[in-house]
């Protein structure tokens, strides 16, 4: 019956239109098909439909639909990452970040160049504690700044209760209850900014 479902849908996945196997793919799912997807997505990443890469990075990653497989899961990711989406990048860098530092520093780099910018949070967060690259606490200031104007609350917090300590950068409580105010603003944020927000009031 799965072979059925997937002959069924099959027309116009091709290197014409590697989109239509992504799509196809993720109608399998739905499906329950997840054999067949992984086809459809293998399909699409190899036409070079960058999103199909990533798909087929995580099912190796997670090992569902096919026996895990790290190399192959940061090989795909690789594949998309090199054609330029930004989450193949990311999740490369995740995979990399405790064995490999400096390579998940470098893709963290390039995730934070591709945008948006609430994705540079990772590598602020290396910039200040040394993680595959030098200590650099105004740099990590800086990027944690980018993320956080750009919706990324745990960056908001980050920055907010450094402002309050004083720890990696001159202290500033004006700023810091501004950062934490954003970081927990309408209930809906972050619960640890909220708790280090009603310590200043």
């Amino acid at each position: 019956e799965k072979v059925g479902i997937a002959a069924a849908i099959s027309g116009g996945c091709g290197p014409q239109n590697p989109r239509k196997c992504y799509d196809e793919g993720m109608a399998l799912i739905k499906r329950q098909d997840l054999r067949g997807a992984i086809g459809r997505f293998n399909q699409g990443c190899r036409h070079g439909y960058m999103t199909s890469c990533v798909r087929l990075g995580r099912h190796y990653q997670e090992g569902t639909g096919v026996t895990k497989n790290m190399d192959q899961a940061a090989h795909s990711y690789k594949r998309a990452c090199n054609g330029g989406h930004t989450f193949g990048c990311l999740w490369l860098a995740r995979m990399y970040r405790r064995s490999q530092p400096k390579q998940a520093a470098e893709y963290f780099s390039t995730v934070c160049r591709q945008g948006p910018n609430r994705h540079c949070i990772d590598i602020a967060k290396a910039y200040l504690i040394g993680s595959g690259v030098t200590v650099d606490p105004r740099r990590a200031q800086y990027l944690f700044h980018r993320s956080c104007e750009d919706g990324n609350l745990e960056s908001c917090r980050i920055l907010g209760f450094n402002y309050q300590t004083g720890r990696f950068w001159t202290r500033n409580l004006v700023e810091a209850k501004r950062l934490l105010g954003k970081a927990c603003e309408r209930g809906r944020g972050d619960r640890l900014a909220c708790d280090e927000l009603a310590k200043l009031r």
